[in-house]
């Protein structure tokens, strides 16, 4: 059963309660005791009781993330500008995804970690779009 780890399987196996629905028919108190309110809620839950309320509208994100990184390591400008359209492409269409705007667009460049190279960045460029933008051709 999801949420129930080992340790709390085995507590309660050993005190009759194999099934979701034996756990729904559980004493309250004796499951906030050994359980706690986490395990309450499980059983709440298991009783169409909803603990946690649902949210009709997700609320827009005030960040977009775009990270990847390069099966072999990147060499030429080209093949580097090409990768970076692409991923603020992607960033650009979940913005407009959720009907945004993009206020600052920044982006880090860092080597690999597994070379010999010091993990630093290697480059890093941040714009403000003091109009807001949502093409991703003007974001590039």
């Amino acid at each position: 059963m999801w949420g129930i780890g080992s340790e709390r399987r085995k507590l309660l196996n050993a005190h009759g309660i194999h099934t979701a629905r034996e756990l729904r028919d559980a004493n309250e108190k004796w499951i906030q005791q050994r359980l706690t309110i986490t395990g309450l809620r499980t059983v709440y839950e298991l009783r169409g009781i909803s603990c946690l309320p649902l949210e009709e509208v997700q609320p827009p994100k005030k960040g977009i993330t775009s990270l990847r990184s390069f099966g072999e390591p990147v060499t030429d400008l080209g093949g580097l500008r090409e990768a970076v359209a692409s991923y603020v492409t992607r960033a650009a269409e979940k913005l407009r995804g959720q009907s945004s705007i993009c206020g600052m667009l920044t982006v880090f460049i860092t080597r690999s970690t597994s070379s010999n190279q010091k993990s630093k960045p290697a480059a890093y460029s941040s714009r403000s779009a003091f109009t807001g933008f949502m093409h991703a051709a003007l974001i590039v």
